[in-house]
C-alpha cells in the first residue's frame, strides 16, 4: 500500500481505529518486538539503497553515480571539457535559447554589449514562472537535464530510496520505499565565479509504500541530507561545508534548498583563468531515522565553466552552464533585420551560389564552399570570437570583404570576376559579410569560404548590435588565433522563418505582424507569462491584451492583465478553467490585427492554517499554526465545548469550500465554510484522547487537511492503580518496576487530580521516574487510562495503561516542548503515537494494571 501524501494518513488513522483489536497483539505475547529482535546468532543493519528515475526511461543507481564521481577528482583540460560539453549537447539537443531579438533593435555602437546590464547576484529563491516554465520545456525531466542556456539549468527526476534489513544469517529484508519528484535549478551571474544550486522536493509528491501502519509512523520520520558540491578537490572549487538535514515530512512541504558552487581562480593557468567543474546534489543518512546509507548518494553531474574575464563590461567574472550549444538565432521575418538574416541563410544552405565565387563559370569546380556557423549536426563547425585588440585580423578581415564587395586593394586580385557584380550603394547600403567580421572565420580566413552581400545599412548596423550584446548575454570567449590554443569558446548562428532563395519584396506600408506566443500553462492566482511579438516596419504599433473565458469555466472567473499594452506581461486568474488571451496590434493605417493564446488555468488546493498534515506528533508544527485550533494537546473536561477554527485560503479566489469536521468519536460532519474559516463546536460525552480531522475541499475537488490531538478528562469516571514490572527495551535495558495510583478526590473539578503519584525505575540504571505534579488524568470506559505529570528535574511524562496487564512510559526533556515529540528520553514502546487508542503499550511480565471505572 503507497502513501502518496500527507493529507492521507487520516485515511490511516481511520482504518486503524476500525480494525482496533485486530491490530492489537494479544497481552501474552509480543509479535511486534519479536519481529523486531534479530534471530540468535545475528547481526543486523539497516540500509538505504538509493536510485533515480527520469521520464525518458533512465535509471541510475547511486552505485553507478558514485563510480563516476569517484573515478577522477582533477579539473578537465579545456580540451576535454570541451568535448564532453559538446558529446552531451549534441546527443540531448541542448541548445542555448536566446534570440537576438533579445537584445533589443538598436544600431550598432549605441545597443552593443556596453549597454547590455549584467546579471545581478541569483536570489534566495529562484523565479516560480521561470521553474514552472523550464521544467516543462524538453529534456528537463532526463538524467541530463535542460541546460536552457549558459546562466539557467533546471531538471525534474523521481528519487526512489528503498529501506532494507540486512542480517548475517539469512536474506535481506526489504522494510519499504520512498518515492518522490525533486527539482533542481541552476542559476548564475556574470558577476561572480560561482552558480547557485537549488533542490527541493515537490510539494506533496512523496509517495511511501512501508505497510498500513509504518506509511503513518516510521516512514516520514526518515530523514536524508542534501548538500550541493562539487566533483573536483577543494583546491579548485567546493560547495557548501554542510547540509540540509530533513525528515520525508518536512521535504514534502516543498521548501528549496539552496547552495552556492564556488571556483577558485588562482588555480587556473588557462586565458581568462578559465576552470571547468562538475556539480551535482550529495545525498548522505540525516540524524533522525534508523536506516542508514552506507555510502553517499549523488545526482548526475553536470558542467559548469569558470572565468575571470574582464572585458565583458561590467562584467568581470562568470560561471555558465557549458554542456550547450550557444546560438544567436536571426529571423528572416524580423524586418529589421530580414537581408541580414537572408545573407546568412542563403550563405549556409547554398553557399556555392554566394560571392566571391569559389571558381569562374567553365572552370571546373575544385571544391564546395564550407560556411561554418551552422547550428545543425555535430559536424558542423563553429565560430569563435577573438579579441579586438588583435589589429592584424581585424584589419585583414576588413581588407578582403572591401576587396571582395567594392573591387578595392590587391587582395586576391586574380579572382576580380569573381566579386559582387554589383557594389553596395552607400549611404543606404553596406556590405555585409558571413562569417562575422568579428571571428576568426572572417572574410581572411585562408579557405575563403565567406560571403558578401548588399544590404540596408540599418538592418546591418542592427544585426551587429544584436551580435555585439549576444557576446555578452552569452557569455563568449575570446579564442586565440593560434589553432592548438586551450580556450576555444564555440558559438553558432540559427536562422529561422525565411524561405532560402529568391529576392526581397520592396517595402510597402503593411500590416503589423503580432503573435500571441505559443498556449500556456499556470496555476489560479499565480502570474502566468504571456510571450507575444508584434512588429511594423514603419512605426511602432499600439498593444492591447484581452483575456476571455471559455466555456465551461465557473461563474465569476475573471483574469486581470498586468500589463495590457506589452508585447510581453502576466496575466493572473482567480479560478481555473479555459481562457483565451488575444493580444491586438494597431498601427493606425491598417486595420487592428490580432492573435491569440489559450491560456489554461489550474486548480490549486486551498490552504489551510499551517502547512498541512498531522500536528499531535510535531512540537515544531506548533509555531505553524497561523490560527488553527485547538492547539495540540489541549485538556477538556468531558461535555464541554470544544472549538475547532480553521482559518482557509485559496489563490483561487473564486472558489468555494466545504469542511469535514471527524470528531474521533463517531461523529462526522460536513458544512460548507463561512467567512474563510471552517469552525465547529463539539462535546466528547467519555474521557478520552481524541485526533480531530479536519478537510477542506474546494469546488474544483482539490484538499488540504489538518489536525489535532486534544484530551477530554472527567473527575468521576474513575481511577487507575498499578504496579509490577517489564522488560525495558534497549538502550535502557533491565527489569522495570512500575507502580501509579493517580485519582481524582471528590472535589476536584480537574484536570490535575488531587491524589496518587507515578513512579518508575529500571533496575541497573540510574534511569528513574518519580511524579512531582500530575496534569490530568484520562479512565475510558473501555478499561485504558493515561495520566500526564512532571518530575521535579524538569521532566514530563505520559503513562498509558490498558487493563489487564499492559504498559507504556513517554518521557522527555520539557525544554524541548510541553508534550512529547521525536526527541524522547526514554519510550518503551518506541511510536509517535501518542493517541491512547493507537498508544499500544507493551506486556509487562508480572503485577497488574487496573482501571477502577
Amino acid at each position: 500500500m503507497g502513501l502518496r501524501s500527507s493529507k492521507k494518513r487520516i485515511v490511516v488513522l481511520a482504518l486503524a481505529a476500525v480494525l482496533g483489536a485486530a491490530l492489537t497483539p494479544p497481552a501474552t505475547a509480543d509479535p511486534v518486538a519479536a519481529a523486531a529482535a534479530p534471530a540468535e546468532g545475528s547481526k543486523v543493519t539497516r540500509e538505504v539503497r538509493v536510485s533515480f528515475r527520469y521520464a525518458d526511461g533512465t535509471t541510475l543507481t547511486a552505485d553507478q553515480l558514485r563510480a563516476k564521481v569517484a573515478a577522477s577528482t582533477e579539473p578537465l583540460t579545456p580540451e576535454q571539457a570541451r568535448r564532453e560539453a559538446n558529446e552531451v549537447a549534441v546527443a540531448t539537443g541542448q541548445k542555448s535559447y536566446r534570440d537576438s531579438a533579445e537584445f533589443g533593435d538598436g544600431e550598432q555602437g549605441r545597443h552593443d554589449e556596453s549597454g547590455l546590464t549584467a546579471l545581478g547576484e541569483p536570489p534566495d529563491e529562484p523565479d516560480g514562472t521561470f521553474v514552472d516554465n523550464c521544467l516543462s520545456l524538453p529534456g528537463a525531466e532526463s538524467a541530463v537535464g535542460r541546460i536552457h542556456n549558459r546562466f539557467q539549468y533546471c531538471q525534474r527526476g523521481t528519487m526512489v530510496f528503498d529501506y532494507w534489513t540486512i542480517h548475517t544469517n539469512k536474506p535481506p529484508e526489504h522494510e519499504g520505499k520512498t518515492e518522490a519528484v525533486y527539482n533542481i535549478i541552476g542559476l548564475s551571474s556574470n558577476q561572480t565565479r560561482k552558480a547557485r544550486i537549488y533542490f527541493r522536493i515537490e510539494e506533496d509528491s512523496v509517495d511511501y509504500d512501508w505497510g498500513l501502519i509504518d506509511n503513518w509512523t516510521t516512514a516520514p520520520d526518515q530523514s536524508f541530507v542534501a548538500v550541493g558540491d562539487c566533483r573536483e578537490s577543494l583546491t579548485y572549487c567546493h560547495g557548501a561545508f554542510s547540509g540540509i538535514d530533513r525528515t520525508w515530512g518536512d521535504w514534502d512541504r516543498g521548501d528549496w534548498a539552496k547552495w552556492d558552487i564556488y571556483s577558485h581562480e588562482n588555480q587556473s593557468t588557462y586565458q581568462d583563468k578559465v576552470l571547468y567543474h562538475r556539480w551535482f546534489i550529495k545525498f548522505t543518512s540525516g540524524e533522525e531515522g534508523d536506516f542508514k546509507m552506507l555510502e553517499d548518494a549523488y545526482t548526475p553531474d553536470r558542467q559548469i565553466r569558470c572565468d575571470s574575464a574582464t572585458y565583458f563590461p561590467r562584467a568581470p567574472q562568470a560561471c555558465v552552464f557549458s554542456e550547450v550549444l550557444p546560438h544567436i538565432t536571426y529571423s528572416t521575418g524580423d524586418r529589421d533585420i530580414e537581408s541580414v538574416a537572408f545573407h546568412i541563410k542563403t550563405a549556409q544552405d547554398f553557399p556555392n551560389d554566394t560571392y566571391p565565387l569559389l571558381v569562374p563559370d567553365g572552370v571546373p569546380r575544385p571544391r564546395d564552399k564550407k560556411m561554418p556557423g551552422r547550428l545543425g549536426s555535430a559536424s558542423d563547425p563553429g565560430l569563435h570570437r577573438y579579441d579586438p585588440a588583435n589589429t592584424t585580423v581585424s584589419r585583414s578581415n576588413e581588407a578582403h570583404k572591401e576587396a571582395a564587395c567594392y573591387r578595392t586593394g590587391t587582395e586576391r586580385d586574380w579572382y576580380v570576376d569573381l566579386w559582387l557584380p554589383r557594389k553596395p550603394e552607400p549611404p543606404a547600403e553596406q556590405c555585409d559579410e558571413y562569417p562575422f567580421a568579428s571571428t576568426i572565420e572572417g572574410a581572411a580566413h585562408p579557405d575563403w569560404d565567406f560571403s558578401v552581400r548588399p544590404v540596408p545599412q540599418r538592418q546591418n548596423s542592427v544585426a551587429g548590435g544584436r551580435l555585439g550584446a549576444y557576446y555578452t548575454g552569452d557569455r563568449i570567449l575570446y579564442t586565440s588565433t593560434d589553432p592548438n590554443a586551450a580556450v576555444q569558446d564555440e558559438f553558432w548562428v540559427d536562422i529561422t522563418d525565411g524561405g532560402s532563395g529568391g529576392s526581397l519584396p520592396a517595402p510597402v506600408n503593411e500590416p503589423p505582424t503580432v503573435n500571441a506566443g505559443a498556449d500556456v500553462t499556470g496555476d489560479e492566482g499565480a502570474r502566468i507569462t504571456l510571450n507575444g511579438y508584434a512588429h511594423d516596419r514603419e512605426s511602432t504599433p499600439a498593444l492591447t491584451w484581452t483575456v476571455s473565458s471559455a466555456s465551461g469555466t465557473d461563474a465569476g472567473a475573471a483574469c486581470v492583465v498586468a500589463d495590457p499594452h506589452a508585447a510581453r506581461t502576466t496575466v493572473t486568474c482567480n479560478d481555473d478553467g479555459e481562457f483565451v488571451a488575444t493580444l491586438t496590434a494597431d498601427d493606425g493605417v491598417n486595420g487592428p490585427v490580432g492573435d491569440r493564446a489559450n491560456v489554461t488555468v489550474r486548480n490549486v488546493a486551498p490552504r489551510v492554517a499551517g502547512s498541512g498534515g498531522s500536528l499531535r506528533t510535531s512540537a515544531a508544527a506548533g509555531a505553524d499554526l497561523a490560527g488553527f485550533g485547538p492547539e495540540p494537546w489541549s485538556v477538556y473536561r468531558a461535555g464541554t465545548d470544544v472549538t475547532v477554527t480553521v482559518p482557509v485560503s485559496d489563490p483561487g479566489t473564486n472558489d468555494s469550500h466545504t469542511c469535514v469536521v471527524v470528531w474521533d468519536d463517531g461523529v462526522r460532519e460536513e458544512f460548507a465554510a463561512t467567512g474563510k474559516s471552517c469552525d465547529r463546536t463539539h462535546r466528547y460525552a467519555h474521557p478520552g484522547m481524541y485526533t480531530i480531522a479536519v478537510t477542506v475541499t474546494d469546488d474544483d475537488l482539490g484538499s488540504r487537511n489538518r489536525q489535532t490531538m486534544v484530551v477530554a478528562y472527567d473527575p468521576d469516571a474513575g481511577f487507575a492503580t498499578g504496579g509490577g514490572h517489564l522488560a525495558s527495551p534497549a538502550p535502557t535495558e533491565g527489569k522495570a518496576h512500575f507502580q501509579f495510583n493517580p485519582k481524582y478526590l471528590p472535589a476536584d473539578a480537574g484536570p490535575e487530580p488531587g491524589n496518587g503519584k507515578v513512579a518508575f525505575r529500571v533496575q541497573g540504571t540510574d534511569f528513574a521516574v518519580d511524579s512531582d505534579r500530575l496534569e490530568w488524568l484520562v479512565v475510558t470506559p473501555d478499561d485504558r487510562l493515561a495520566v500526564k505529570g512532571k518530575t521535579a528535574d524538569g521532566r514530563g511524562f505520559v503513562l498509558y495503561g490498558y487493563d489487564p496487564g499492559r504498559l507504556r512510559i513517554v518521557v522527555w526533556d520539557l525544554k524541548t516542548g510541553a508534550y512529547p515529540v521525536r526527541a524522547k528520553l526514554y519510550d518503551n514502546r518506541p511510536s509517535l503515537e501518542y493517541d491512547l487508542d493507537l498508544a499500544d503499550p507493551q506486556g509487562i511480565t508480572a503485577g497488574a494494571v487496573r482501571v477502577h471505572n
